[in-house]
């Protein structure tokens, strides 16, 4: 049974779970010892949990990861982008931002605008081919931002749910 974060946060303090991928939430249940974590996801070990190991070093090559990161309209001007991208860089590298960031086993990546760029098409290629390959199929359940459709919410008539 492999369960989702959001729908058993809760539960979990109260109730067991086989197996559970959770993101940076559990790491309080992990401290207070009301979950046991197995591994983490990530290439490296979490300075979080310096003691847990990678899946990866069970299954060779086994990398997930979560990331954030902040996009502009295509047509946002070069020095605005610039500017933005300074100043983010500036907050992830102060070192009490660097230290919540570590505190909750996250890691702040400050880059270029083409790094970034070169993240999404490389976790985007990454992903396809795992869709690709397993035949996932969406449930619908999914957010439109497309002109005629809800902002959130089930989408009237998604290609995916055709």
């Amino acid at each position: 049974m492999i369960v989702r974060e959001y729908e058993l946060r809760e539960e979990l303090e109260e109730t067991w779970a086989a197996l559970m991928f959770a993101g940076f939430s559990a790491i309080e249940l992990v401290r207070a010892d009301k979950l046991r974590a197995l591994a983490v996801a990530t290439a490296t070990r979490s300075e979080a949990l310096p003691n847990l190991p990678t899946v990866g070093e069970f299954v060779p090559g086994y990398e997930v990861s979560g990331w954030y990161g902040m996009v502009a309209p295509k047509n946002t001007r070069g020095e605005m982008v610039s500017t933005l991208n300074t100043d983010i860089n500036s907050g992830l590298l102060d070192p009490t931002i660097k230290a919540r960031f570590a505190d909750i086993g996250a890691t702040a990546l400050a880059g270029s605008p083409g790094d970034f760029g070169k993240l999404i098409a490389y976790q985007t290629e990454k992903w396809a081919k795992v869709v690709n390959l397993s035949d996932i199929v969406g449930d619908c359940a999914v957010i439109y931002a497309d002109k005629g459709r809800p902002r959130t919410g089930r989408p009237r008539n998604p290609p995916a749910c055709r």
